[in-house]
């Protein structure tokens, strides 16, 4: 199906206000791995495709989800 199609009063469904407001309480997340984020950051360190403090910024992201701390170390 196109896009452009999926606005087409052909292609809509019936949902029940019950299952809409289900639907909203279920969490979403954008997220990339932490695996992953950490090899960009190595790669992009050792590279030298990021700054000293983008490299720290980001060593503040990726401890704070490794375990709640939000200062990186000095």
């Amino acid at each position: 199906m196109r896009l452009i199609d999926a606005e087409s009063t052909q292609n809509r469904i019936y949902v029940s206000d019950y299952v809409v407001e289900q639907i909203k309480k279920i969490p979403t997340v954008d997220a990339v791995p932490l695996p992953e984020l950490i090899e960009l950051r190595d790669r992009f360190n050792e590279d030298g495709l990021i700054t000293r403090r983008g490299l720290r910024d980001l060593n503040m992201l990726i401890a704070k989800y490794e375990g709640g701390k939000t200062d990186a170390p000095d």
